[in-house]
């Protein structure tokens, strides 16, 4: 069993467009194994922020 079968078993498992047992002959692994592998990994979506006056634009001095 590849890491790229497996992958492409389980996606197609969760969709809905293989069944349990046809994506685990896919994967060519048993379907507990298949049934049982985490949720895919997600990243943080939290808004990137600056810090106050790091990178923005300079504050223009008064011109007397």
């Amino acid at each position: 069993m590849s890491m790229h079968s497996f992958g492409s078993a389980l996606t197609l498992y969760r969709s809905g467009t293989l069944s349990l047992p046809q994506a685990a002959r896919l994967a060519g692994c048993a379907e507990a194994a298949l049934a049982s592998a985490p949720g895919p990994r997600t990243r943080s979506r939290q808004p990137r922020t600056r810090d106050a006056g790091v990178g923005g634009p300079t504050p223009l001095a008064d011109a007397d």
